[in-house]
């Protein structure tokens, strides 16, 4: 990295770049007619009218909430829910075993591990080679 930032240093320092009269002149204007943003005086009625309206709403959802979850009715019974299971169902469940086996992943894990060691060793050759290229 240090002939890297030797040889950026010297190209710009190689760089001579001069500002027309007509430019500079431009750049000067311009900057002098940026004006700051005036400053804006502090408003209590605003700033009172302004909580006062947030507060108000936020007590109104409360109230809204708290009036809509007493209407809420309480869930089925256990029995009623399994009332509601069609009956279809069912027939689906014995259409439809389920055979369940023990995966045994080891050697194909083993062997995608192997295929990625070779790609990374692979992909470090490469970036080596296009360093040593640039450099």
């Amino acid at each position: 990295m240090d002939d890297l930032e030797r040889r950026l240093r010297e190209d710009g320092e190689a760089i001579r770049a001069e500002v027309p009269p007509q430019l500079a002149a431009r750049i000067a204007s311009s900057v002098r007619g940026v004006r700051a943003p005036a400053r804006r005086e502090f408003g209590w009625p605003l700033w009172l009218a302004a909580s006062l309206t947030g507060a108000a709403a936020a007590a109104a959802a409360i109230v809204s909430l708290n009036r809509g979850s007493m209407d809420i009715p309480a869930p089925p019974a256990a029995e009623a829910v399994a009332d509601l299971v069609p009956e279809y169902i069912l027939e689906f469940e014995q259409q439809l075993p389920l055979r369940a086996k023990t995966a045994d992943l080891t050697a194909p894990l083993e062997e995608e591990l192997k295929n990625l060691r070779s790609d990374l060793e692979r992909a470090r050759e490469n970036v080596e080679e296009d360093l040593h290229f640039t450099f």
